[in-house]
C-alpha cells in the first residue's frame, strides 16, 4: 500500500515539475518575443527617421 502511495506522489511531483518548467519556458519565450518586437519597432523608427532626414536634405538641395 505504501509503495502505491509513494508512486502516486512521485508522479504528482513529476507532473508539477513539468508544468512549472513549461510555464517558465513559456514566460521566457514571451519575453524574447517582446524584446524582438521592441527591436523591430526601433529599427522601423530608425528607418523612418533616415527617410525623413533624406527628404529634408533633398528639399534643402531643391530650394
Amino acid at each position: 500500500m505504501r509503495k502505491l502511495r509513494e508512486l502516486r506522489e512521485l508522479r504528482e511531483l513529476r507532473k508539477l515539475r513539468k508544468l512549472r518548467k513549461l510555464r517558465k519556458l513559456r514566460k521566457l519565450r514571451e519575453l524574447r518575443e517582446l524584446r524582438e518586437l521592441r527591436e523591430l519597432r526601433k529599427l522601423r523608427e530608425l528607418r523612418e527617421l533616415r527617410k525623413l532626414r533624406k527628404l529634408r536634405e533633398l528639399r534643402k538641395l531643391g530650394s
